[in-house]
């Protein structure tokens, strides 16, 4: 956990200044957005809404954070929330748009719709562990904090979502050339 985050929490904190939460936002506020854009299927608007509430809700209970996680992962967490309460009033499908190519085999070749229709196949669960840990960079435990499992469920979501992908891109390949 960031000294540098400490020191930030704790001078908003003291003060309530708006600079003070200003230099908050601006760290964790691009890659928040950039996960919002994945998860909404790059709708800009509602990744902003949702972007939004979550910053509403990491100053109302920031004072609560207990650093049992980092402030990435715990922001990132109020984050998903914040995305899985609006699809369930929305009812929107959740349509992530890109993933890096580590998931399935490099040497393959696949287009962009066959990877955006396989992810879109996958179950949440599968979607949020390959979204946080190959796209953003989250590390098996603090997908766990982050989602609420354990990173044994982590890695065995991970794994499985893998497989699932290569699975269902090479029934998309094959679906091309019959």
């Amino acid at each position: 956990m960031s000294s540098e985050d400490r020191l930030l929490v704790k001078h908003f904190l003291t003060s309530g200044e708006e600079h003070d939460f200003l230099l908050i936002y601006r760290k964790f506020s691009g890659s928040l957005f950039r996960l919002a854009m994945h998860l909404t299927g790059h709708n800009q608007a509602l990744s902003s809404d949702i972007l939004q509430d979550t910053w509403v809700t990491v100053v109302e209970k920031l004072a609560g954070f207990a650093w049992h996680s980092s402030l990435r992962t715990w922001i990132t967490g109020i984050m998903i929330n914040k995305f899985r309460e609006s699809a369930r009033k929305q009812q929107m499908h959740i349509n992530l748009a890109e993933v890096d190519t580590q998931i399935v085999n490099p040497s393959s070749h696949f287009s962009k719709m066959d990877l955006k229709k396989a992810i879109d196949e996958l179950s949440e669960g599968y979607r949020m562990v390959l979204i946080l840990h190959d796209i953003e960079g989250f590390k098996h435990r603090e997908i766990a904090v982050t989602l609420g499992i354990t990173e044994g469920t982590s890695k065995s979501q991970l794994f499985q979502a893998r497989k699932r992908m290569r699975a269902l891109i090479s029934d998309y390949q094959n679906e091309r050339h019959d």
